[in-house]
């Protein structure tokens, strides 16, 4: 199962940005804010929203807040999580 959905979030998860945009996409965080703490525009945000919602990885119960249906990061994404957490302790 877990290889299953690596597989469709590597689709759609293809570069570092929009790996970050997936670690972020918590359902607390607005697009917008994504795109700050990302540095991209918010129209890239809601383009990666849009394909992962077509792989029905994330959805959006509150507009503009979109979250993971499965809460699930690779371990090997880590390092892009800890620069993600670090960029909000600044």
């Amino acid at each position: 199962m877990r290889n299953l959905i690596k597989e469709e979030l590597e689709k759609i998860a293809s570069t570092p940005e929009r790996k970050k945009m997936w670690i972020l996409c918590n359902g607390a965080i607005s697009t917008s804010e994504i795109a700050k703490k990302v540095g991209v525009s918010t129209r890239a945000v809601q383009y990666f929203i849009r394909d992962a919602q077509r792989l029905e990885l994330i959805r959006v119960d509150k507009r503009g807040f979109p979250r993971r249906i499965i809460d699930w990061i690779p371990s090997e994404w880590q390092k892009l999580v800890e620069s993600v957490s670090n960029k909000d302790k600044r």
